[in-house]
């Protein structure tokens, strides 16, 4: 039985990866592991340079080739630090330590991996040092804030690349290559709440709901998984048509761009009610866990006691309870010309009481701009009836498939001679940033695969270690073949 990922092929990305686990590279927090690979690009000699944003390029001249045709090799620094309820990580010193599991590496306390897109980098590092593989001129692009709306992306300096072939490695399907992606939109709300004393008779509870799988809000938004801001929207409405209850407080959610996987409310109710309220909740329980039974068995409801000084002001707390409950969450639209492919959908991922004020975030995804913007019109006019003014937090274009790309053919073919079999032909519902860059140099080719990736920015996220063997083949001989 394997005990270490560095007894896998490729030996030299698992000894990467496995250094990269150790640094912390939140989205925002990048500097640590750009410093890291501008130190292992001076000992290679190799040279490199940074934008104001803080994107990097390594550049690595042609290696056992003659071809000057220059390619974009790219991938992001950054990555979602989620963990478990209950975990004592902590990111920010704590190293991420990789478990092997029945063929897969995830990661150990209960954290995300990182190997979204840790592996590429770490690809991208054996690549780099390698002195016996073909390739010509190459520009390793590696972009900050990925993770957060592709702000890295959005503000690259173009005169840090010069190739007219880019290879995204940020997939995490493999046998696919992925030629398309739905661009984003993400609406920000910021609304006062006035909050008051609560009147003696009135105690707390605070209810919590754990045990959702969560996951990207792109790519799993389609196995229509509970969300558990939405749930909680659900239950206050139907205690506040029953019962005399006060909002105190209400957070869920991490990221924008997860399903939220927890939420916690804290709640006034006259003493005299609280456990027709617990019942209730309880039975409002009962129905989730059977709607929910077979994309998120592990869904729970827990109850506590809270103490409570102040309440949101009654008709502030069913307003922004009732805008929550009213927006639509999941899956809009499908698309009519990719088989499966989700078109449009919007996330509400994260909601707070916080200093006064309600905030949230709820992100919308599509890969058509005029639907991206009729959903988010929708929850605008949502909004405007509760009073409420979403501000355009950041959003991102789409990248629009070429199925005619010389790219594509080439790459298909290999990955068919290499495999023996065909490669599908993809378009996903999540951002990439070729769509980005590739408005920054008109015309390039581009093209996006990459190791198979199950249950990234969640707990659950892993990597299957053969797929990231096929990864690294492929690349190389990609690579190989460009270069004749």
């Amino acid at each position: 039985m394997s005990k270490s990922i560095l007894e896998f092929e490729p030996k030299a990305l698992w000894k990467h990866f496995g250094e990269i686990c150790k640094i912390y590279r939140e989205s925002g927090h990048e500097n640590a592991i750009r410093d890291f690979l501008i130190s292992f690009a001076d000992r290679l000699g190799l040279s490199h340079k940074s934008d104001a944003k803080g994107n990097l390029v390594i550049k690595k001249g042609a290696a056992n080739s003659k071809s000057e045709k220059t390619i974009i090799l790219q991938a992001h620094i950054d990555m979602v630090c989620v963990k478990g309820e209950g975990s004592g990580h902590d990111f920010t010193k704590d190293p991420i330590v990789p478990v092997i599991e029945d063929g897969w590496v995830t990661a150990k306390s209960e954290t995300t991996l990182g190997a979204d897109d840790g592996i590429s980098i770490a690809a991208y590092m054996s690549i780099m040092e390698a002195g016996d593989i073909v390739h010509g001129p190459l520009e390793f692009l590696f972009t900050v804030e990925e993770e957060t709306g592709l702000h890295g992306a959005t503000a690259l300096d173009p005169s840090l690349i010069t190739g007219d072939l880019m290879i995204n490695t940020d997939s995490e399907e493999e046998g696919c290559l992925t030629i398309g992606c739905a661009g984003e939109e993400t609406l920000s709300v910021s609304h006062p709440i006035l909050r008051e004393q609560v009147h003696k008779s009135f105690s707390g509870i605070k209810v919590h709901i754990g045990g959702l799988l969560g996951g990207h809000s792109g790519l799993e938004i389609i196995k229509q998984r509970a969300n558990a801001i939405k749930l909680m929207a659900r239950i206050f409405a139907k205690l506040d048509a029953k019962f005399d209850v006060r909002l105190s407080d209400f957070e869920g959610g991490v990221r924008r761009n997860a399903i939220p996987d927890r939420a916690t409310m804290h709640l006034a109710v006259k003493e005299h009610d609280r456990q027709a309220v617990i019942d209730t909740i309880s039975g409002c329980a009962g129905q989730i866990k059977n709607e929910y039974s077979v994309s998120d068995p592990g869904f729970k409801i827990e109850f506590g006691e809270c103490a409570i000084q102040d309440v949101i002001a009654h008709e502030y707390g069913r307003v922004a309870m009732g805008f929550v409950n009213s927006i639509y969450n999941g899956v809009v639209r499908m698309s009519d010309t990719v088989p499966g492919l989700v078109e449009t959908s919007t996330n509400v991922g994260v909601i707070k009481c916080k200093d006064g004020r309600l905030e949230m975030q709820i992100s919308t995804r599509s890969s058509v701009d005029s639907e991206k913007k009729a959903a988010n019109g929708s929850i605008r006019s949502i909004a405007s009836l509760a009073g409420i003014e979403p501000a355009v937090l950041g959003g991102y274009p789409g990248w629009k498939p070429d199925v005619n790309s010389k790219l594509l053919s080439l790459t298909k073919k290999t990955y068919f001679d290499l495999f023996g079999k065909e490669p599908r032909v993809i378009a996903v519902h999540a951002g990439l940033e070729c769509g980005i860059v590739g408005e920054k140099r008109a015309g390039m080719e581009m093209i996006s695969y990459g190791p198979e990736i199950h249950g990234a920015h969640s707990t659950s996220e892993k990597v299957e270690i053969k797929s990231v063997e096929k990864f690294y083949k492929l690349t190389l001989e990609l690579l190989r073949r460009l270069a004749a």
